[in-house]
C-alpha cells in the first residue's frame, strides 16, 4: 500500500559504500465490520557493523534515526479509515543484548517502544536464545554444513560457543573479533562459563508496544547452513484484532 526508504547518512568502514538503512512498508491485511481497513507496518534494517571506539556512537545515531522514521512514516500513511494491527522492526542490528560493550545500544530508548520477546531484561536474555552470528573462519565446516547439523551445534553448549560468538563484546565489535576462532573441547572445560557463550544474538524481530501481538512461536532457523554466517529468525504471531 505505501513504503519508503531511508538511507543512513552517519556510517563507516564498508557500510560507507552500501546502502544500508531503513525500509517501511505498509500492507492490507483485511476490513472490518464497520468498513475500516486493517493495515499492517513491517521495517527491515542493517545496522553498523566492525565499529572502532572512535565511532562507537554510530548506532545509536541509527537507532534514534529509526525512531524518527519509524513516527513519520505512520502519520504520512495511515489515514483515519484503517487500523494498525501491527508495527514490527526487523534485521540485523549487529548488536546483542549482552556484550558490556555495546550497553548504550541496548539500553538505547528505542527498546522502551519496542518489544523483544528474546529478552529476559536489558543485559539479559532468556535461557532458551542462542547467538545468531558465527565466527566467520567456521562457515564452510562440515559439522554446520546442513540445517540438521547445525541444530545440533546450537543445541549443545560447547559446540555453540566453538561455532558462534559470544555475548561479552568489551569494547567494540571489530573485523577481528570475528574472525577469532572459538576454544578447543579441552580448553573450553578448563574455563568458567557465565552463560554467554556462544550467544551473542544480533538478528531480531521485535513489536511496537502500541500495537501488541501474542507471540505464538519463534524460531531460530537452520535451513540456510552453509549460505550465510548468520541464523534466521523467524515469528509467528497473532494480531490482537482491534
Amino acid at each position: 500500500m505505501d513504503a519508503a526508504y531511508h538511507p543512513y547518512t552517519y556510517k563507516c568502514a564498508g557500510h560507507s559504500y552500501a546502502s544500508v538503512g531503513l525500509l517501511l512498508v505498509k500492507v492490507y491485511l483485511g476490513q472490518r465490520a464497520d468498513g475500516k481497513s486493517l493495515v499492517g507496518i513491517i521495517a527491515n534494517t542493517h545496522l553498523q557493523s566492525y565499529v572502532d571506539t572512535e565511532k562507537k556512537n554510530i548506532p545509536v545515531y541509527q537507532l534514534d534515526s529509526i525512531l524518527n522514521w519509524q513516527q513519520e512514516f505512520q502519520e504520512k500513511t495511515v489515514t483515519e479509515d484503517e487500523v494498525v494491527q501491527f508495527n514490527f522492526l526487523c534485521g540485523d542490528f549487529n548488536f546483542d543484548n549482552m556484550s558490556p560493550g555495546e550497553i548504550d545500544n541496548w539500553k538505547h530508548r528505542l527498546f522502551e517502544v519496542y518489544h523483544d520477546v528474546c529478552r529476559q531484561k536489558p543485559g539479559i536474555d532468556h535461557d532458551w536464545t542462542v547467538g545468531t552470528e558465527m565466527r566467520l573462519p567456521t562457515v564452510g565446516d562440515m559439522e554446520v554444513s546442513t540445517p540438521d547439523k547445525l541444530k545440533s551445534v546450537l543445541e549443545d553448549k560447547y559446540l555453540r560457543t566453538k561455532y558462534f560468538l559470544d555475548g561479552d563484546i568489551q569494547t567494540t565489535m571489530t573485523e577481528e573479533i570475528g574472525w577469532q576462532k572459538g576454544p578447543e573441547k579441552e580448553e573450553y572445560d578448563k574455563q568458567t562459563h557465565s552463560g554467554v557463550e556462544g550467544r551473542r544474538r544480533i538478528d531480531y524481530v521485535v513489536f511496537n508496544k502500541k500495537f501488541p501481538v501474542v507471540v505464538k512461536k519463534l524460531l531460530f532457523v537452520t535451513q540456510l547452513a552453509g549460505l550465510t554466517d548468520h541464523i534466521p529468525v523467524c515469528m509467528t504471531f497473532q494480531p490482537e484484532v482491534k
